[in-house]
């Protein structure tokens, strides 16, 4: 099983990651209006994936602000970001932080969604949360690149992630 780190205290995931190549199943989620959506939503462009533990952490908004301002940019590009949280948190969240570019989805009914992916914490302190990675969809919604944060605690890497997307 994969194994990240917490604090450098290791931590394995589930299953094994789902890899670059694969054809991402179409997840359902739930988004801020509570309204129960999945992948077929997006279609046409690529899409970037950013699943993290809890969107109400530092490390997390830092990370969320960095691709929100990443957005203003480049506004063709779609995020979504993905975590257990429940939909009023993330809207919480995202309107004390100005997060107002990307899209937040809940799993808190999906949660079999982080297992299937390979992306489920099953030990330590943050069991069943979502493990911090990204994951670029192509316009069919292939996986071309994936960046599994291998210290939940730190940020992706932003620079190999917005050089992959030619931004």
């Amino acid at each position: 099983m994969p194994q990240v780190f917490f604090k450098n205290q290791p931590v394995t995931l589930e299953k094994n990651l789902i890899s670059v190549g694969s054809h991402m199943p179409n997840i359902k989620f739930t988004m801020q209006n509570l309204e129960e959506k999945d992948l077929s939503s997006f279609k046409d462009d690529k899409l970037i994936l950013w699943f993290v533990p809890s969107l109400d952490t530092g490390t997390c908004v830092l990370s969320a602000k960095h691709l929100n301002e990443h957005l203003k940019k480049h506004p063709s590009t779609q995020a979504l970001i993905l975590s257990m949280d429940l939909p009023f948190a993330q809207s919480r969240v995202c309107g004390l932080e100005g997060l107002n570019q990307v899209k937040t989805a809940s799993l808190f009914r999906h949660q079999q969604t982080l297992a299937s992916l390979g992306l489920m914490i099953d030990s330590g302190p943050l069991k069943g949360l979502s493990a911090r990675c990204v994951m670029v969809l192509d316009s069919h919604h292939n996986i071309i690149y994936i960046d599994l944060v291998s210290e939940i605690t730190h940020e992706p890497n932003y620079t190999k992630l917005f050089h992959f997307l030619g931004h």
